[in-house]
C-alpha cells in the first residue's frame, strides 16, 4: 500500500463538534485553526485544500491576518502618511486631515475589530452613525 504523501496541514475532528476542523502553521503567521463546517471527511479534506492554498497565497502577497486590528491598521497607515509628509507639504496636509478624521471617528468606531470582521453591514452602521447631526463616537 502507497502512503498518501504528508500534508502540510492536518485535518482533525473536536469531540465537542460533528464538524471538521483544520490546523497548520506558515512561517512569520503563527499557527491557524479554521473550522470547515462539514461532518463529510471527504469534503473536509477538498475545503482543507482550499482554505490552505488561500492562506498560502495571503501570505505571500502580504494580506493581513485575522486577527490584525482596526485600530492598529490605521495608526499604521497615519505613521505612514505622516513620514511622506516630511517629504512634500502635499502629503503634511493630508497626513494632517486623515489623523483629524480617523482619530475622532474610524478608531472609536471600529476600536479593536479586525480588519476582516468589518463587513458591509459595520460599514453601514458606521455610515448611518457619520450621518447623524450629533454624531460624535466620543
Amino acid at each position: 500500500m502507497l502512503d498518501s504523501p504528508k500534508k502540510p496541514y492536518e485535518v482533525f475532528q473536536r469531540k465537542d463538534s460533528p464538524n471538521f476542523w483544520m490546523r497548520f502553521s506558515l512561517p512569520g503567521h503563527g499557527q491557524k485553526r479554521i473550522g470547515l463546517k462539514t461532518p463529510d471527511r471527504d469534503e473536509a479534506d477538498k475545503r482543507a485544500e482550499q482554505e490552505y492554498q488561500k492562506a498560502v497565497w495571503s501570505a505571500e502577497k502580504g494580506i493581513l491576518e485575522g486577527r490584525t486590528s482596526f485600530d492598529k491598521v490605521a495608526r499604521q497607515y497615519l505613521a505612514h502618511v505622516e513620514a511622506l509628509g516630511l517629504t512634500s507639504q502635499r502629503h503634511k496636509k493630508l497626513a494632517i486631515a486623515d489623523r483629524g478624521v480617523i482619530e475622532r471617528y474610524l478608531i472609536p468606531f471600529f476600536s479593536r475589530a479586525t480588519v476582516t470582521s468589518i463587513n458591509q453591514t459595520k460599514l453601514n452602521a458606521y455610515l448611518d452613525m457619520a450621518r447623524r447631526p450629533d454624531a460624535d463616537p466620543d
